[in-house]
Parts: C-alpha cells; sequence; structure tokens
C-alpha cells in the first residue's frame, strides 16, 4: 500500500470589525483608550503539508464554511508593555475570553460582542496583546493554567462522516503601532486528515468493476478520540504539541461510512473516495495526531466485479489494516488501494492424456486407382 501527503486547498480574506466609542472599557490593567478599533485580517492558509509531487485537490475548511456556520473563537492577553516570551499569562485571559467572531451577511462585516480596542499604556506606547484563535468555534472547550499559553480539548465526532476539520492561528506581540494595527490571523490545519483512493492493480478485459461503498473500522481502546491541544508563540500552530486527555477517550469499533456511490474503476486511474463522495460533500477522517500500530483502522471496501458478456454481478468485501504509522498534525494522508479481482478465469489442467494411434491395419481403406 502505498501512502502519499497531498495539500489542501488554500482560502484568502479579510475581516474588518466595528468601530469602537471612547466610553468602552478595555480591562482590569488601568490602561487608556483612543478610538482606535482592533481590525483582523484572517487568511485560511499554510495547509496541510506534503512532500509529494502531484497532489490531488480538497480543503475541508474554507473561509467561506467560517463565514456561513463556523465562526471564529478568540482568547487574547494584553502584556502591557513586555513581549509574550517575558509574560507569564494568568490562568484565564486577561482581554478577549472566548470572543467569538460572526460574519454578518447583510452588513458584509465580522462582527463580535463586547467590542475591544488597542490599549494605552501609562508612557504613552501602545500595549501589545497576543491573539489566539481557532475555527470552528464551537469544536473545542478551551481552559488554561497558569504560565501557559491557552489550550482546547477538541472531541472528534465517532462516525467519520460528521467529522470537522479544525484550524488554528496565533498572533503574538501585536499592537497599534505594528502592522498598522492590523491582526493577521493565519490559520493552520492542527489535526491530521486521512483519505482513500482506489483503482484496479491491472486491467480486466472481460469485466468492470463498481465501488459501492467505504466503512471505517477502529481496534477497540487503541485510536484516541479525544485530545488536549496547546499553542504555542510561533506563527505555525501546527507544530504545537497534542496530548491525551487523562482519562484517555477512544473511538469506538464502528467509524462510519466515508464513501457512498457507484463510481466505475479503470485501471489507468484512481477514484478519490473522499471528494463530494457522501451526501455531495467531501469526506475525510480527521484525526487527533498521534502514534498508530498495524490494523489499529482498518477500511471496508464493498464493491462489485460485473462480467461484460454475461451480465453477471460478484458483490466482494474487502478489509485492509493500514499499517503503523505516526499521524502527524497539518499532514494529509491518502492511502491509495490498489485492487486485485478474485476471478474464477478460464485455466487448463497441466496433466494431459496422449492416446496412442489404433492399429493402423484395423480401419485400412482400398483406393482403387484406375
Amino acid at each position: 500500500m502505498k501512502r502519499n501527503y497531498f495539500l489542501a486547498a488554500t482560502a484568502a480574506a479579510v475581516l474588518a470589525l466595528t468601530s469602537c466609542a471612547k466610553s468602552d472599557v478595555i480591562d482590569s490593567m488601568s490602561t487608556t483608550c483612543e478610538v482606535t478599533p482592533i481590525n483582523f485580517g484572517t487568511f485560511l492558509g499554510k495547509a496541510a503539508y506534503s512532500s509529494a509531487a502531484t497532489s490531488p485537490k480538497g480543503a475541508v475548511l474554507t473561509l467561506e464554511d467560517i463565514k456561513k456556520s463556523s465562526k471564529i473563537t478568540v482568547a487574547a492577553y494584553h502584556t502591557g508593555t513586555s513581549t509574550w516570551s517575558s509574560y507569564s499569562p494568568p490562568a484565564a485571559p486577561n482581554f478577549m475570553s472566548d470572543c467569538v467572531i460572526a460574519w454578518d451577511g447583510t452588513l458584509n462585516e465580522w462582527k463580535y460582542t463586547p467590542l475591544k480596542y488597542w490599549p494605552k499604556e501609562s508612557d504613552g506606547s501602545w500595549g501589545k496583546v497576543s491573539f489566539f484563535g481557532y475555527s470552528p468555534a464551537s469544536s473545542c472547550n478551551t481552559s488554561g493554567k497558569a504560565g501557559s499559553a491557552p489550550m482546547l480539548t477538541f472531541t472528534a465526532e465517532q462516525q467519520v462522516e460528521k467529522q470537522v476539520d479544525l484550524v488554528a492561528a496565533t498572533v503574538i506581540d501585536a499592537a497599534n503601532d505594528v502592522n498598522s494595527g492590523k491582526v493577521k490571523f493565519e490559520f493552520d490545519h492542527i489535526l491530521s486528515r486521512i483519505g482513500f483512493t482506489v483503482k484496479l492493480a491491472t486491467a480486466y478485459p472481460d469485466f468492470y468493476v463498481k465501488i459501492n461503498q467505504l466503512k471505517i473500522y477502529y481496534k477497540q481502546d487503541k485510536v484516541l478520540r479525544e485530545g488536549v491541544y496547546t499553542y504555542n508563540a510561533s506563527n505555525n500552530c501546527a507544530a504545537a504539541n497534542w496530548n491525551q486527555t487523562s482519562p484517555p477517550i477512544f473511538f469506538k469499533a464502528d467509524g462510519g461510512v466515508m464513501y457512498v456511490g457507484n463510481d466505475t474503476l479503470s485501471s489507468q486511474y484512481f477514484i478519490d473516495l473522499n471528494i463530494k463522495s457522501f451526501n455531495s460533500r467531501d469526506c475525510y477522517m480527521m484525526l487527533i495526531p498521534q502514534v498508530l500500530s498495524d490494523d489499529d483502522i482498518y477500511a471496508e471496501l464493498q464493491y462489485e466485479s460485473i462480467a461484460i458478456h454475461t451480465n453477471t454481478k460478484t458483490s466482494n468485501t474487502l478489509k485492509i489494516g493500514l499499517p503503523a504509522i505516526t499521524l502527524q498534525p497539518g499532514l494529509a494522508y491518502t492511502y491509495n488501494l490498489n485492487l486485485n479481482l478474485k476471478l474464477n478465469s478460464v485455466a487448463f489442467d497441466t496433466d494431459i492424456d496422449v492416446n496412442a494411434w489404433p492399429n493402423s491395419n484395423s480401419n485400412s481403406i482400398t483406393l482403387n486407382i484406375n
């Protein structure tokens, strides 16, 4: 079985937040407020990293998804004149805590409450703020501890067709006099994505094959379903740490249906079993990054082989165990399945009986020639 990485597509847009009022209170650090709103520039970029020369497309969470329903949750820490690296953060954010930013399609702008503005310090300098965001907004439970960046507890759906992508971003030591006062989020995919393609291993001139379904199964109490993600102080959120919860939460055996269809196989081309394969939408496994052993996950492929001349159909089910692998955050994995058909082909016995000629005089024919 061949394993490939491949890139997810990227999208970009700018989020502009609403204006401010002087009377708004910023936080408890006795800073002053000027009429300077915090504006966000948000990009769904740095998609799943790949080393493959060719990569099928397939971003799962797009900026349009975030606008329509996913939204963004933001936590922010006001560090005063200190940089994040020299700051000891409190257990709970002191500037923005679980602030949900939603797209207003009527006003064509991003809105949130309560409004926030750039703080100014007592010495007249602009205060520094570090921001931590993720989407979908309702996909995680946030927590923190003193001296640490915020943490996200994420639980994947048991059924693969319900699993969601998760992206995160940080902007460290932002201020009104840095980057023109705009907070530029660049989101990373922080889960591990698994997909499948299938093709015939060789040509079968007298048969064609239809793929009906791909189901996912987990070895009981072996594949982590829940994990704790801790942000780091870099712009590469995919490099941050994942840890299991205590006690660990695992998948149950039945992982649900990844693909339902009626695609016809060719020995020349792969069928992508993820692109618009389930209810006309993309469907991938979205897993907590972790170490997997052989056969911790296996795929069950259901297909029909059909004889061209007789139209005889044979239903088949194959179970394919996935090999051991260390899943990395922000990487997309493709398992390319080469399907060998088990056919009752016509064969000849290698033991051939050769009978002796009968006596040449026993059946002689006399021809009279004049």
